[in-house]
């Protein structure tokens, strides 16, 4: 992973060598940009959902090069456009850390305040990580990893341009 940063370097230097610019921020022309980036990602995450249902392992791994080299010129237009980009994924990853408990009675309270307003089924997950346990609360049907019903979403505003 460490070499990452690099190779995204290189697929942004690839739009760059290709003409591709990035529009003035906060224009029709920007907006239709991102829009079309976004709708890259789509395709080839779609790419990636069929190579997974298919079990194919070389398709899943083009899916998510093809991705990263999508998502690299995407981050290079928010970037260039006065976007916090680093910072908003901090704040994404610090806000996604609370739906992780290291207590599994804090846990088990949760599950059940999320059963209260959910008719779902939900089960807490145990995993170590380091030596260390962390519990999170999990939807029976999908594995998805569940926000506590006081859960707080992260505010991303400070990271746009002004």
């Amino acid at each position: 992973m460490k070499n990452l940063v690099n190779l995204l370097q290189q697929a942004i230097d690839f739009n760059y060598k290709c003409g591709n610019k990035v529009p003035e921020y906060d224009t029709l022309d920007y907006w239709r940009a991102l829009e079309n980036q976004s709708g890259l990602m789509v395709e080839e995450s779609t790419e990636g959902v069929d190579a997974a249902r298919l079990n194919d392992a070389v398709e899943s791994v083009d899916a998510l090069a093809d991705e990263l080299f999508v998502i690299a010129w995407k981050i290079e237009m928010l970037q260039k456009s006065g976007f916090d980009v680093e910072g908003a994924l901090q704040a994404v990853i610090d806000n996604n850390a609370k739906k992780v408990f290291n207590s599994f009675y804090e846990a088990c309270t949760a599950k059940e305040q999320i059963e209260l307003v959910k008719d779902e089924d939900y089960f807490v997950e145990t995993s170590v990580y380091n030596g260390l346990p962390f519990y999170t609360v999990r939807r029976l049907s999908d594995n998805k990893i569940m926000k506590a019903v006081d859960f707080v979403p992260v505010d991303l505003s400070e990271f746009v341009p002004k």
